[in-house]
């Protein structure tokens, strides 16, 4: 978050507005976009006044903002849930300034979460998908929520940035075997960090 002194920062997905507050510290201007009114107002409550922020009701596939305005594009487990992913990084592409970048996490179809929603959705509870994404689409969080491959997410923002990143992050949440419980935290020392259900994606050098 200190990285946004001085800078314009948009946060795609505020929610509750818990990481919008820490940008609203540090950015010259912090602007979040949600579909949710009410996500909004939490977020407005929650938020730090110390710098100028703005919170707008909206959605990712249709950003209500000019071309190369933001510095910093944030979005942290939300595009994954937008029925139209491409025109949501084609959309981040275009508000974002040449020298600007991108942060975006999605989530990992090839993850030990997944293996686990195998288990218990196809295994235990015996029921039948055609694939993994209609598993995860009808299982997982929200109707409709998508995974991708580390090849699928680099492809996806390659097709709107010239430069792209790609990190995996093994949480607490690829260990988590109940609602409340969870194996040691030692073991994330043993998870290749590829079977992490975060994909973390940094993008520069928009195509415009």
């Amino acid at each position: 978050f200190k990285a946004a002194q001085g800078k314009k920062v948009l946060e795609i997905g505020t929610g509750t507005g818990i990481d919008f507050s820490c940008w609203t510290k540090y950015a010259e201007l912090a602007v979040g976009i949600d579909l949710s009114y009410k996500s909004l107002l939490i977020s407005l409550k929650r938020s730090e006044q110390q710098n100028p922020y703005c919170l707008v009701q909206g959605d990712c596939e249709h950003l209500p903002f000019k071309s190369n305005e933001f510095d910093i594009v944030y979005s942290w487990g939300v595009l994954h849930h937008t029925p139209d992913i491409f025109a949501s990084t084609k959309e981040i592409s275009r508000v974002q300034r040449p020298s600007g970048r991108a942060t975006v996490m999605i989530y990992n179809l090839k993850s030990l979460l997944v293996i686990q929603a195998i288990l218990f959705f196809c295994v235990l509870k015996g029921k039948n998908f055609r694939s993994l994404k209609e598993m995860i689409a009808n299982c997982i969080e929200s109707p409709g929520t998508k995974a991708f491959s580390i090849k699928e997410a680099r492809s996806l923002f390659l097709s709107s940035f010239r430069k792209v990143r790609i990190d995996t992050v093994v949480t607490p949440y690829d260990l988590r075997v109940a609602r409340r419980v969870f194996l040691p935290r030692w073991l994330h020392k043993i998870v290749p960090r590829r079977f992490g259900w975060n994909i973390v994606v940094t993008a520069s050098q928009p195509r415009k």
